[in-house]
């Protein structure tokens, strides 16, 4: 445990990784999401800056207080995790995701969204519309 966490009298101090791409998640607009963990459990919650990441890269959300506020913290933020990802993974491609060429693509032969692009990247990658999906 750190000097900080024993000078405001807690104590617990735990770090929970965040991946990079769920860290807008766990903190919310304005740091709405964290400030709601903080209330419901009673333990300090702050994402450390991005300097700080562990060995897959994923950002560092320091939990501090006593050992039952910490879990409580910890299990609410692993629980926003698995949300997070339950929910990336559910998602479904629009039904008209790559049905039409891409206009940049098409222009330049190249298109700065590479993968993530809606739109078709040659004919190859062209889907067809599903008569029954068309509202």
């Amino acid at each position: 445990m750190d000097n900080f966490g024993m000078q405001q009298g807690f104590g617990k101090a735990v770090l929970v990784p965040v991946p990079q791409s769920q860290v807008g998640a766990i903190v919310g607009k304005a740091g709405s999401s964290i400030a709601q963990v903080s209330a419901a459990t009673g333990a300090k919650v702050s994402m450390l800056s991005a300097e700080y990441t562990n060995s897959d890269g994923d950002r560092l959300c320091r939990l501090v207080g006593s050992p039952f506020d910490v879990e409580r913290a910890k299990e609410l933020i692993c629980h926003r995790l698995a949300v997070g990802k339950v929910k990336k993974r559910d998602t479904k491609p629009s039904r008209t995701f790559k049905t039409k060429i891409c206009a940049l693509w098409q222009k330049d032969g190249s298109c700065k969204y590479g993968d993530k692009c809606h739109f078709a990247h040659g004919t190859a990658e062209l889907h067809k519309v599903d008569a029954t999906e068309v509202a």
